[in-house]
């Protein structure tokens, strides 16, 4: 009689034993990262989240295996790392769509702007320039930009005075043989880099045309928007790159 309670009493606490295993808390932090990284797309800057998330649901399915049945809460790590690796692939590839976003605008900005330069059309080079890039020719002028009317043209003047520019213009030039001159534009490389003001861009040019000639340009870019127009790029800055 006392075998038979005795045995039904360790069955009962072996029963016990297993019901209430211990919650690994690690389990519970990386859900609750998890669940927090969808942050990570608001701002790149919390891209420490679902990293943290999948460092704690990995660290606490090593610790639940190693408890051997002593431990519970891997469902909570499954799901912690599961929300990590999507959020933090999904802002890698927004990330990279970005980046070629942003390339195809400039370069959409850059080409017209050297192909008017090479051609000699200063004036409407211009209308792809920065506002400060232009207030700064237009101070260089002469007191006549003062009239509307020649405003523009001297600016166009002083902008044609630029050696770097007038290099790109020369090489698009027929004096030699071949008259005509094909002159192409290649983007090296580009990165753009936020600023309290806003987007900013550095992007390197390799000009050539076929005739062999072949120079770099490096170029500045700012993103401007305002209540009347989208966002869009211009061109602020530029210099030529030493070989």
């Amino acid at each position: 009689m006392d075998e038979s309670a005795t045995s039904i009493e360790s069955d009962y606490s072996a029963d016990e034993l297993g019901q209430y295993r211990s919650l690994e808390t690690l389990t519970i932090l990386a859900f609750a990262l998890g669940l927090l990284s969808p942050l990570v797309l608001i701002s790149p800057l919390l891209v420490f989240v679902p990293f943290a998330a999948a460092g704690a649901g990995c660290l606490s399915l090593l610790k639940i295996r190693a408890a051997e049945g002593n431990l519970t809460g891997s469902r909570f790590a499954y799901c912690g790392v599961a929300l990590a690796i999507i959020f933090g692939v999904a802002t890698l590839a927004r990330a990279q769509i970005t980046h070629v976003f942003y390339q195809q605008q400039i370069h959409a900005v850059v080409e017209p702007w050297l192909e008017n330069v090479c051609q000699a059309r200063y004036g409407e080079a211009l209308n792809l320039m920065s506002p400060p890039a232009v207030t700064k020719l237009r101070a260089q002028a002469s007191a006549l930009s003062e009239v509307m009317f020649f405003q523009k043209r001297l600016t166009a003047q002083e902008l044609a005075l630029d050696i770097s520019l007038r290099l790109l213009t020369e090489m698009a030039e027929s004096k030699k043989i071949p008259a005509v001159v094909v002159v192409d534009f290649e983007q090296m490389d580009s990165q753009v880099t936020d600023y309290s003001d806003g987007k900013r861009a550095d992007c390197i040019y390799e000009i050539a045309n076929n005739r062999g000639e072949k120079i770099r340009m490096a170029i500045k870019l700012v993103r401007l928007s305002n209540a009347s127009q989208a966002p869009h790029w211009r061109i602020d800055q530029w210099q030529l790159v030493q070989d």
